[in-house]
C-alpha cells in the first residue's frame, strides 16, 4: 500500500494541531528528520523526483524543530550521499551553529569539517559479511590516498 496519498490527505488536515498536542497524545519527543538534498542552486538530477527546499527553508525547519522539539543534539544526515554538497553548506552550517554534528555516507574519509562523519554502509554488497566491508573500506581508502582522492 502506498501511503503518499493518505500522508497527503493528513499533511492537509493538520495545520490547527500543535506540535506540543501531539507530542503530549503520544510522548515521541526524539524525532530525526531528514533531507535528501537542500541547495539554493537547481539540482537537476532530483528535480524530476521532489521539490529540493531552499538553505533559508531548510533554516526555517530546523528553527522550527528547535523551538518545537529540542532534540538534545542537532543532527542532519545525508542519507544516500553528500558528494555533491558544496564545502559553503558545511562552512555556513559551522557558523550559524546550524546543528551540532552532520553524517555523510562517503565510509573512510579525510574530512575538512571536524563535526562531518562518515558512515560505512555495513550490507554486503560486494563483501560477504561486516568484517569483510570494513577491510574493503580501509583498502579502498589506502588506494584512493595513493591517487589523493580522499
Amino acid at each position: 500500500m502506498r501511503s503518499e496519498p493518505i500522508k497527503r490527505t493528513i499533511s492537509s488536515l493538520t495545520g490547527f494541531i500543535s506540535v506540543e498536542k501531539l507530542i503530549s497524545v503520544n510522548g515521541h519527543r526524539l524525532v530525526l528528520p531528514f533531507w535528501h538534498a537542500v541547495s539554493d542552486v537547481p539540482v537537476p538530477h532530483l528535480s524530476h523526483l521532489y521539490r529540493v527546499p531552499s538553505i533559508s527553508e531548510f533554516e526555517r525547519d530546523l528553527d522550527f524543530l528547535m523551538k518545537k522539539i529540542n532534540p538534545p543534539i542537532k543532527t542532519v544526515a545525508f542519507p544516500f550521499t553528500d558528494f555533491k554538497v558544496p564545502n559553503s553548506v558545511f562552512e555556513k552550517a559551522n557558523i550559524d551553529r546550524l546543528w551540532d554534528v552532520s553524517f555523510g555516507t562517503a565510509g573512510i574519509k579525510d574530512e575538512a569539517m571536524p563535526n562531518h562523519l562518515q558512515r560505512i554502509p555495513m550490507e554486503p554488497v560486494v563483501s560477504k559479511d561486516g568484517k569483510q566491508v570494513i577491510r574493503t573500506e580501509y583498502v579502498w581508502y589506502y588506494l584512493k590516498s595513493i591517487f589523493e582522492k580522499k
